[in-house]
């Protein structure tokens, strides 16, 4: 009987001491987010400071992680950000928090002027979660370059994989007459620079997908029709003019379900006009 009790202490002891880890873990995370808090009030080397103490404590909180890359690139440190950046943006088992890495490595990319890859990871980041700051962000670089054709090297370069999370693609402004399907001499243009995308070598096999998008006014199904037309407008011309294959263009229309920008003014409606190429899906 001695023997058996001692055998019980021997195994008791163990598992209590297992248990011990998580409590102190949950502690060192409660003082992490407290040290996070106080962060806030601080001078930006403070502010660095606090959050990699944070970090040390509580290493895979992503809302202290991106706090943290937040923090390196205010003091000039962009190459680490942006591995914290991507480590959420991996691990993240929040949507929005990956999302918010996201939008940290486009920023990241901005300040490099990195302009398509800033492009891709802020629309990626508003796709997972909207968030008025990241739209001001995306529709301020897109903005300026509105009423330009964008050119065969930078819709490849858009519609490369990237990272996780980062669906490859590009919205184009492919400009029609005026409400009506039919494309004007500029919308002819721009369609063919995706033409001589999709037929190189490197996406001659892949199917590609062309997705109709419009403003917010109007009703749902005038603007779901205009969209589906818009976009069968862009299949056609690269199949009648530029002999690609139909097979592997598909026409979609999404009228006014998927607007980038919520906002109502002239300039949000003027970029949520717009076709999108994306590659693969079904």
């Amino acid at each position: 009987m001695r023997m058996a009790r001692s055998l019980s202490a021997v195994v008791i002891v163990p598992l209590a001491l297992m248990m011990l880890p998580d409590r102190a873990g949950a502690a060192d995370c409660g003082r992490a987010r407290d040290l996070q808090a106080q962060a806030r009030e601080m001078t930006p080397k403070q502010r660095l400071d606090l959050l990699e103490s944070a970090a040390a404590q509580c290493e895979d909180d992503p809302s202290i992680l991106i706090d943290l890359a937040e923090a390196e690139v205010v003091v000039g440190n962009p190459n680490l950000a942006m591995r914290r950046f991507q480590q959420v943006a991996e691990t993240a088992q929040d949507v929005c928090q990956r999302a918010r890495a996201l939008a940290g490595l486009g920023r990241v990319y901005r300040l490099q002027g990195e302009k398509t890859d800033a492009v891709q990871y802020l629309r990626s980041s508003l796709k997972l979660c909207p968030d008025p700051a990241v739209e001001a962000d995306l529709l301020e670089l897109q903005w300026t370059a509105r009423g330009a054709i964008v050119g065969a090297d930078e819709i490849r370069g858009a519609l490369q994989p990237r990272s996780a999370g980062v669906e490859p693609g590009i919205d184009l402004q492919v400009n029609f007459e005026s409400n009506s399907f039919r494309l004007s001499p500029q919308g002819r243009t721009q369609v063919d620079e995706v033409a001589r995308v999709i037929e190189s070598p490197e996406l001659r096999d892949a199917r590609i997908r062309l997705i109709g998008h419009t403003d917010q006014r109007g009703s749902d199904d005038y603007n779901l029709r205009l969209s589906e037309q818009r976009a069968q407008s862009v299949r056609s011309y690269l199949i009648e003019v530029h002999g690609a294959a139909g097979n592997r263009l598909v026409a979609e229309g999404r009228g006014k379900r998927e607007p980038l920008y919520r906002e109502n003014n002239e300039r949000a409606w003027a970029m949520n006009r717009r076709v999108e190429i994306a590659v693969g899906g079904r």
